[in-house]
């Protein structure tokens, strides 16, 4: 009985490692696909509507986007701070699960409101919504190569520990 018991705790233990992995994969992903719908976003307010910074925090918080937290947080940071050190900083703490290339794209987004002229703002955010398209695309290769493969070797992983230990 207690080794029918060990075998099902090791087995799961490996399985939801891998399950664990994969998810990790699929959160970047989805993050990715966030931000980049975000920055498109911001760049279409910027150059047809003119809109501040402040003000397309406040609408993306009140649309109850799946950046709400991390926009309330820096909308919340900015009474003290400005935008680009403030978004920096929020970036690295929210996207604990982006790569760093990943997160140096997302930091540029701070980048291109230190423009004061409308123009540069554009530019900068449009090679930045390039550099996250690239970075989103990559994301997706590797969560359809690897989320089926990590929770399959989590398992065969685990059923193989199993009968080494036997």
């Amino acid at each position: 009985m207690i080794y029918s018991i060990g075998t099902v705790c090791i087995i799961l233990g490996f399985t939801l490692e891998g399950m664990r992995r994969a998810s990790l994969l699929i959160r970047r992903r989805q993050l990715l696909l966030e931000c980049l719908r975000l920055c498109k976003w911001m760049e279409r307010e910027v150059s047809d509507r003119r809109t501040s910074i402040t003000e397309m925090i406040d609408a993306q918080c009140e649309s109850g986007s799946t950046l709400s937290d991390f926009l309330r947080q820096v909308q919340h940071d900015m009474a003290t701070a400005p935008f680009h050190l403030v978004w920096k900083q929020n970036v690295s703490r929210y996207f604990n699960c982006l790569k760093k290339e990943d997160l140096n794209w997302l930091v540029k987004v701070s980048d291109a409101f230190k423009n004061i002229h409308i123009d540069s703002v554009e530019k900068e955010l449009s090679f930045t919504i390039s550099g996250i398209q690239a970075r989103y695309e990559e994301a997706l290769e590797m969560e359809q190569k690897f989320v089926k493969i990590y929770r399959t070797i989590g398992f065969m992983t685990g059923c193989i520990a199993v009968l080494l230990l036997i």
